[in-house]
């Protein structure tokens, strides 16, 4: 590859591919891919399409794997995601590499769907992607991931597209800038965040020091916020699971890590509601976010990959998007910000008979 960073989108049944996935995952990251698909975002209603859509827009390829499933659909369309995210991306000409199951009959049961209005959906689905599309037919995980990455070394010589740039390397079109390190500094964070006039968060598990930022927020001579939005992950909800099998760790442990995170900005919430405004969401997010002053000159963004798979934060790259250098980038992740806090919703603390930990 070349110094451009490529963003990959897989399209997929999660159920059907958790373990094939996560390698595809793991070897993407390897060769600098950013992998990226609909497991991160709530998947249903239209502000999950609205949200998978956008994020289509900013990926140069698309990974289709189909193999047992049809997939999750969408009762408005009647489609399942995937083939949505197909349809879309061959109308933005974005270039599909599809990936077929070559014997679905030889999958197990558990792996296949039996109601026979999905079979029939996802076998007029294969003929469509077969007649537009030169197909690979693959049936282990071994020769999958493999072939996929074989291709998308093909393509990107092939098919160039616009990808990510290092700003040490060369400019963007129109000289605009995305500034790039590898390293997330809380404490500035924590600093910026208590000191701007209007500030947003939208992340997995906040920040790793949440009472700091309290204190921070509270402390008269550094105060300055405004308003301060944050989106964190529900503890309660499903996405918790995921996010244990990121970390490595128990459902349980992550649950109250996150519940102890979140506690401090409730208390300071509910005394001071105007300045801070706290919302939760059942998600796992890819990133995390913080804007800073949005509606400035000066306003800047922090997008953190917090799906980038490392053994530490220190090698997760983090972005900062001036608004000034690059005002599309900056528009697309607040009106993200937005469209999210506008579903999400307060958190009520509700102590739980099994583990006792909410």
């Amino acid at each position: 590859m070349d110094d451009k960073i490529y963003q990959v989108f897989i399209s997929s049944t999660w159920e059907d591919l958790i373990d094939e996935r996560k390698m595809i995952e793991h070897y993407l990251l390897k060769e600098n891919y950013i992998p990226c698909g609909m497991e991160y975002f709530n998947a249903s209603g239209n502000t999950s399409w609205e949200t998978i859509r956008m994020r289509l827009d900013l990926c140069d390829y698309l990974v289709l794997i189909i193999a047992g499933r049809y997939g999750s659909v969408d009762e408005k369309t009647g489609l399942s995601y995937t083939e949505m995210e197909y349809n879309y991306a061959r109308k933005k000409g974005i270039k599909v590499l599809p990936f077929i199951y070559k014997d679905i009959s030889a999958l197990p049961a558990s792996k296949v769907d039996m109601d026979p209005e999905l079979q029939q959906k996802r076998n007029d689905f294969i003929e469509k992607v077969k007649s537009f599309s030169n197909c690979i037919f693959w049936n282990n995980s071994d020769q999958l991931v493999l072939n996929i990455i074989t291709s998308l070394h093909v393509v990107c010589k092939t098919y160039p597209a616009t990808g990510w740039i290092r700003s040490d390397k060369t400019r963007l079109a129109s000289e605009e800038w995305i500034k790039v390190d590898r390293q997330l500094d809380f404490d500035l964070l924590n600093d910026k965040l208590a000191k701007a006039h209007d500030a947003c968060v939208y992340a997995l598990g906040c920040t790793a020091t949440t009472q700091q930022l309290c204190d921070k927020l509270i402390n008269k001579k550094i105060r300055g916020t405004n308003r301060l939005r944050i989106i964190y992950m529900d503890p309660r909800g499903k996405a918790v699971h995921l996010a244990a099998k990121r970390q490595g760790s128990s459902d349980i442990k992550v649950k109250e890590m996150y519940h102890n995170n979140l506690a401090p900005l409730l208390s300071l919430s509910s005394r001071l509601p105007k300045r801070l405004q706290v919302r939760v969401m059942d998600f796992l997010p890819p990133y995390n976010l913080f804007i800073f002053n949005p509606s400035t000159p000066e306003a800047e963004i922090f997008l953190h990959l917090s799906s980038w798979q490392t053994d530490s934060r220190i090698g997760r790259p983090l972005l900062r998007i001036l608004k000034k250098d690059n005002p599309s980038l900056f528009s697309y992740y607040k009106t993200e910000f937005e469209r999210l806090w506008n579903v999400a919703y307060p958190f009520i603390n509700k102590r739980s008979a099994t583990s006792g930990i909410l």
